[in-house]
């Protein structure tokens, strides 16, 4: 299983980044917040929110599907 780290300005935009570089949907996908964004003053030491994801295993994927 190849979990792969991203970061953006946002946690939406570094799950979306991750996402398409798997090549996976929301819904089939392991996402960890490693690190919320921070806005630094003035922009200064701003840092950017970094997640983890990775495909989710077969049989967990199947179960989410299932309780839909």
């Amino acid at each position: 299983m190849e979990r792969i780290e991203r970061s953006g300005a946002s946690v939406e935009e570094a799950i979306e980044s991750a996402l398409a570089e798997l090549g996976i949907s929301e819904q089939h996908a392991d996402i960890q917040v490693l690190r919320e964004p921070k806005s630094g003053f003035l922009g200064l030491n701003a840092q950017p929110a970094v997640v983890s994801v990775a495909p989710r295993t077969d049989q967990k994927a199947s179960d989410d599907d299932q309780e839909l």
